[in-house]
């Protein structure tokens, strides 16, 4: 199995945004553990306060957390700044896009599509899960072009969260299925303007790849119950 040192560069920086638990958290303690400096990207404050802690038991070279709503452009590039202002010379080497919300049964509730601004269904979904992903991706990659490659020779990782929903097709779920297929024509797009598509073998400067998970128990699942 490949392990975070075969992957990353392990002086460099992790970011994961929805770092303060489920998935986010996971990754940011391997990260820690293969003796990164992380970043965590979230909206509460004292999941992140307790996430840190167990970033830095875990091994992380430092750790800095700043509360990020994904789906406000101007909370991104502020978090982004910060983060170049907070470790200086140290590059970015891994980018997990992974926060988003779980619609859970409003996903296909006859409410949700009513065409007003009370739609707190798929409005809300799509603001975190679909915008929120895509301002990350627009914030931080030209960020890594115009830094060009990384001294040795690895790519920056950038990989994107969202639903195994899109793999598969079920019509009570039909937000979850097309939000996959969204955002693997923006990393295309992504990858297309700036020479790269998205798949491991264009490895020059930046690997760009979607993780479609599977329903598990994490906060956001749970809060969708």
């Amino acid at each position: 199995m490949t392990t975070v040192e075969q992957l990353l560069e392990a002086n460099g920086v992790a970011v994961i945004t929805g770092g303060a638990s489920g998935f986010g958290l996971e990754a940011a303690t391997r990260c820690a553990a293969a003796h990164m400096a992380v970043a965590i990207l979230d909206t509460n404050e004292a999941s992140m306060s307790t996430a840190a802690e167990a970033v830095v038991s875990a091994g992380a070279t430092a750790v800095l957390t700043i509360r990020c709503d994904v789906s406000s452009w101007d909370a991104c590039v502020a978090a982004a700044d910060r983060i170049e202002a907070h470790f200086d010379r140290q590059r970015v080497t891994f980018l997990f896009n992974n926060a988003g919300i779980a619609s859970g049964g409003a996903e296909y509730s006859g409410t949700v599509l009513n065409g007003t601004q009370n739609d707190t269904g798929w409005r809300k979904v799509m603001d975190v899960n679909l915008f929120g992903a895509v301002n990350i991706l627009r914030v931080f990659i030209p960020r890594f072009v115009a830094a060009g490659p990384l001294p040795s020779g690895r790519p920056v990782r950038v990989v994107t969260t969202s639903s195994v929903m899109g793999c598969v097709c079920v019509s009570q779920f039909s937000l979850s299925h097309s939000l996959p297929h969204i955002i693997m024509q923006r990393l295309r797009g992504t990858g297309c303007t700036t020479g790269q598509w998205a798949c491991p073998r264009t490895t020059r400067a930046r690997w760009l790849a979607l993780l479609c998970a599977r329903w598990s128990t994490t906060s956001s699942s749970r809060q969708a119950r």
